[in-house]
This record gives C-alpha cells, structure tokens and sequence, in this order.
C-alpha cells in the first residue's frame, strides 16, 4: 500500500492486520492514520513513512533498532509503540496508541495562548515523559507541539520516540531541504551538529512553554536557517507575560547546554509553580476528527490534582469537521519511490524481515494514570483470572519442550546508555543489579552480566548486569605541618587526585606552605579535584594617613602594631612643631609587606638665625651677607650707592628671628 494519496490509503489493510479508517495527518516523511486492529479489535494510530525510505538499508536497520527500543520505554506521558514492520509492499509503518484528543499544535492554532494553570498542566506532563526517557538514556530531538498529544481527557504523552534519531541517519530531509526537526524548537546545539544530551530536548520544551504563554516563538525568522542561526549564542527574550515560569523559561532556555536545566530539575521547577497556582478550570482540547468539521460545545473542564498526575474532563462534542495540525498538514502526494535505485535490495531483504517480524500484542488500555477508574465487572474479571491461570499452565507443561532462539550478547565494556539499545535489538530486557568500583573497567561500562555470553534465552529474557562506578575511592595524604605547596601536589598526584590552588594571605603560616585541604578527610575516586588553599603571606599594610601631624612616638607606636620597622630622620619646619611627623617614606597610603621599613621625618620646628653687627661695613656686603644667613631685606632707608654704609639694622643686632625673616636697612653717606 503506498502512499498516493487518501482515496489509496482509506479502506485497505495494512500488513493483512491493520484495517485503516481515517487519515489523522501527513508530512513529508509519513502519513498518519487511525485505524482498527483486525486481531484485537483495538483502535491504533499507524504512522507509515515515506515509500522513499524502504531503499534506505541504513535507515531501515536504524528503523528497526529504534521501534524495539522505543517500545520499552513504558510511561504513562509516553506514546506506546504497540508493533513495527513493513507492509506488502515493503514500506516500513509504526503502530501506536491511537490519542484522539488532538495535538499541543491544533489546541494553539485554536486559541493561541493557554492561561498558566493550563501551561502547567500540560508543561509538566512532557516533563515527566522526557524526564523518564533521559533517565533510560534516550533523547527525543523533536520536541514541538505537533509531537505532544492528547488523550480526550487531556492526559498528555510525548509521541515520536526514537523516530527523529532514525529519520537524521538516514539524512533524511524536508522537501524545502531543511533540516530534521521543526526549526523553530530546534536546541542551538542541534543547529551547531554538536553531541545532543536530554538537555536539548529541555531547550525545545521551554520553547513551546513560552509560546503556549506568549502565543509567540522567540528566534522566529522567515527562514529555517535564519531562525536556527539566530539563537546561537543568544537567550531567549524575556517577555512580562511568562509571569511566574521567567526562572523557569531562563534556567531551560540558556543556549550553553552546561547552563541549562536537565529534565529532572524542570519537573522540579514545576512541581514548585503547581503549589503557586490554582487547578487548571478548562483545557481548550482540539480532537481529531472522522471527517467531519469540529466545533467545541461546552469546553472542557480539568480538575488536576495537587501533584497534576490524575484528570477528569469533561468530554467534547465532535460535529462536523476536522482540524488539522499545521506542522502534518502537508500536501499528501508524496512520491511513491518508484524512480530510487534497486541497487540495495538485497541489502535490506534481512532487515525488512526482521521488520516484518514486529512483537506481538493483545488487548492493551492505556496507561493507568490515563485511565478512568470503572466499576469492577466480576463476570469478566472471573473469565480473565480463568484464562491468565489456563496460559501459565499451558506455558508450565512447555516450557522443556521450548528451543531458546535468543543470544546473550558480551555486555561487558560497553557502556550501560547503549545497553538497552543492545539487548532491545536481540529482544531482550536489561535491569542494573548494582554498581561496583573497578580499577579497570571505566565508570558507566558494564563489570559483569548474570548470564554469560552465548547462552541461548527466550525472547524478552531479563539479563542483569553491574556496572562500574569507576576506580576504588583512595585515602586523601595527610597534610604535614609547614609542608609546602610544591610538596603536597607531589602527594596529591601520586594518589591520583587533581587539585586547583586557591592562594590566601596568612599572618601565621609562611608564604608557600598549605593552610589547608577542601575536603581534608575522606576517601574519593581517583580524579577528584580538591581546593588547596596556599599561604601568600602577610597581608600587605598600608602606611597610615593618620601618621601625619602626630608625634614622633605615637607614629612609631603604630608602625609596630602593624608589623613594620621604623627609622627616624629630621627637618626644620615652619609649619609643623617640633617632634612630630612631617612626612613618611614611603609616603601614606602606600601598601608595603609586613616587615617593611618606613622612614618618619620627624619635625626640628622652625630655623632660627641671629642678626649679625654689620655697622661700618658697605651696604651691598652687608645686604649679601644677610641674604646668606636666610633674612629677607624687604626696605633700605638712607642713601645709597657704591660709597653708602650700613648705619643699623631692623630687627637690631644680636636679636634672634626665623630664617626668611624681613629686615630693613638703615645707610649714611
């Protein structure tokens, strides 16, 4: 059954089991239909991918990896993958719970914002979906509104696990030639083609958290590559309508994927909003249709509990109509791979038997926190009981007679987030028995299995294994007494520790010899990085302002109590008295090491000089000679000229004045 379009799709059976009913949405890589299990009776939805792809041999090993893994992840807000394979035409389809409640994408092309209650109601539902994935090791890559969907009760599960991952290996693209994954939800590291981590799944979440506050997508551009390169290096815009998710949109939208959020710490951060709001009073859910028009009819009411893990809606009226998701809704005549090349045929023949053989299934409901709570029907809980109890005898009385077909594959050295990925591909189950240090086996690889390689097991066998924490914890060295720096890395290093040094002025211990070890006791593993705190000496003094003006003894007093060494020098001063600080060298405010030496020029008070007797002698000797003894002659009364002799003098001879003093001449002829 190719894909042609919806008149060669609705009415045929798919794979002899799977009778389809209605088309729910199409895309570029697969189209997505309702349809009815022939052998349960059971209502599915089937996304059958683009016939291009079944020439893909790596695209189809990838395929068939990632539905069996998937398939193990079991959460109530994850999309259950119920089978897998290729039709008769050999083109690979997926079979899921089939959601009827719409997608996050119609409900905000509907009403394009939700109040916060209902943001939180539906942020932390995919939160607890994603959460439990990374927890199993796996990364979605497409986290968007189209991909979160919901039940008719507004239970929410996050849908497409694993398929992004198959889709980029096999360098899958949009017809536009962007790349995989909405361009508007993609993580800055996705963009860069960087390792993801569940971290980028955080990013694309906040994402769609801030437009189901908004109505907005921030980074939005009329290009994919425009807007992918815009958020690069850039942090999501804040907007006063986040209201009380700003922290939360900050701490999960941070471009540098070592400042972002993990899954875990989101739950967190919502459980702590849940207490802050009240319970969400409608949620605006937008069914998918069976061709007719939808209209909504009483909206419906949502009763979330204080941890928002049980709901109880009202249900939609469905009328005419059929509203689809704008990130499916694409044209549905998508080219059926008649022109690829045949060259790889044979290559993929294996693995689309492997296909063709996908698990079996019966009678699956939903996942418990998903489910109404119903009366107990005793007639047929007693038909069930009967039934389980026939099966376990039949399996009992064959089971010496079953031939195991699985192998155990050699688990050990390889690394514990691909072993499910490994045992899935074997279809078998995995469970961590413990963990245990080794020096020898690096911490997340696998020490030992409890069944040994080879050994032949049923399908679905359980096999335990123990992975390594890393290398036995080792006793820190101890920390001698004056032992130096230099010293103690050298007994850091031989246990095998790594250190950063943190230098730290000390008045007790000499300068390059370790104060202290953060932490100072204790076993750690080999590679622990520990804070040395190194002595840098004394902390530096400051030669006080204060100094200035005081006395000579006072100043030296309080060199001392700082730790320096004083030295005396003196000078005449005019303006300071006698005995006390004129100036310091260094000078005040200079910081110098403890120890250091300051000079206090300490103040001799004002020069004094005595008025020589110069009666007799020539007025211009007399005027050099008191110009040398520091006296300023500021007047000369009587004549003057080559032959004038000084008379007297004003201060009179023999007085005592300040160098720089006035005096007046008296002359005669």
């Amino acid at each position: 059954m190719a894909i042609a379009g919806i008149a060669d799709v609705v009415g045929k059976r798919l794979n002899n089991r799977y009778l389809v009913e209605e088309v729910i949405g199409s895309g570029a890589s697969s189209l997505v239909v309702a349809a009815v299990d022939m052998k349960s009776s059971e209502s599915v939805a089937i996304k059958i991918l683009h016939p291009g792809l079944k020439h893909d041999a790596q695209f189809l090993r990838r395929f068939l990896a990632e539905a069996r893994a998937a398939a193990s992840l079991n959460h109530p807000n994850l999309l259950r993958v119920l089978d897998w394979g290729v039709d008769e035409h050999e083109q690979p389809f997926l079979v899921t719970e089939l959601f009827k409640g719409g997608t996050l994408r119609s409900m905000l092309d509907f009403v394009p914002t939700l109040d916060e209650s209902q943001t939180l109601f539906v942020a932390i539902q995919a939160a607890r979906g994603l959460q439990f994935a990374h927890s199993k090791n796996f990364v979605h890559r497409d986290i968007k509104p189209a991909n979160l969907l919901f039940d008719d009760r507004g239970g929410l599960v996050v849908a497409d696990f694993g398929l992004a991952r198959a889709l980029s290996e096999a360098q899958w693209t949009e017809p536009i030639g962007s790349v995989l994954g909405t361009a508007r939800y993609v993580s800055p590291e996705q963009v860069q083609g960087a390792t993801l981590s569940g971290k980028s799944d955080v990013y694309s979440l906040s994402l769609v958290i801030y437009e189901c506050l908004t109505g907005e997508v921030p980074f939005s551009k009329e290009t994919n590559i425009a807007t992918m390169t815009s958020r690069l290096n850039s942090l999501v815009p804040d907007d006063d309508r986040l209201g009380i998710y700003v922290d939360l949109i900050r701490s999960s939208s941070h471009y540098d994927p070592t400042q972002r959020c993990t899954s875990t710490e989101m739950v967190k951060m919502l459980e702590k909003i849940a207490k802050k709001l009240d319970p969400p009073t409608s949620l605006p859910l937008v069914p998918f249709g069976f061709g007719a028009r939808l209209k909504l009819n009483d909206p419906p009411t949502l009763i979330a509990r204080d941890d928002l893990t049980e709901i109880n809606i009202s249900p939609l009226a469905i009328k005419d109509g059929l509203k689809y998701d704008d990130d499916t809704n694409l044209a549905l005549n998508s080219s059926d791979g008649s022109e690829a090349e045949q060259s790889d045929s044979n290559q993929n023949s294996e693995t689309l038997e492997a296909l063709k053989s996908g698990p079996a299934w019966g009678k699956v409901g939903p996942p418990k926190l998903r489910e109404y709570k119903k009366k107990r029907k005793w007639p047929l809980f007693v038909a069930a009981t009967v039934m389980l109890a026939v099966f376990a005898l039949v399996g009992y009385e064959t089971e010496n007679y079953v031939v195991y077909s699985q192998t155990v594959p050699r688990l050990d050295g390889k690394n514990v987030s691909v072993i499910n990925i490994a045992l899935g591909a074997d279809l078998l189950d995995g469970k961590i028995a413990g963990y245990e240090y080794s020096n020898n086996v690096p911490a997340g690889d696998v020490i030992k299995q409890s069944i040994l390689p080879g050994v032949k097991v049923k399908k679905h066998t359980v096999i335990s294994y123990y992975v390594s924490e890393g290398k036995f914890p080792v006793e820190i060295p101890p920390l001698k007494s004056g032992e130096t720096a230099t010293q103690y890395e050298n007994s850091l290093k031989l246990a095998g520790f790594s250190w950063k040094v943190v230098m730290e002025y000390s008045e007790t211990v000499t300068q390059n010899e370790v104060i202290s070890i953060t932490p100072s006791t204790g076993k750690f593993q080999p590679g622990y990085t520990f804070s040395l705190i190194v002595s840098n000496g004394p902390s530096p003094r400051t030669i006080p302002s204060n100094l200035l003006g005081e006395s000579q003894s006072v100043a030296q007093s309080q060199l001392a109590s700082l730790g320096l060494v004083t030295s005396l020098t003196s000078s005449y001063s005019n303006t300071v008295p006698s005995g006390d600080v004129i100036s310091t060298t260094p000078p005040v405010g200079v910081q110098v090491s403890k120890g250091s030496t300051v000079t206090l020029n300490i103040s001799k008070g004002p020069q004094m000089v005595l008025v020589p007797n110069l009666s007799g002698y020539s007025l211009s000797n007399a005027s050099q000679i008191l110009t040398n003894d520091g006296l300023n002659i500021i007047a000369t009364y009587g004549p003057g000229g080559p032959n004038a002799i000084l008379f007297t003098t004003d201060p009179v001879p023999g007085t005592y004045v300040k160098v720089g003093s006035p005096i007046v001449l008296y002359s005669q002829g």
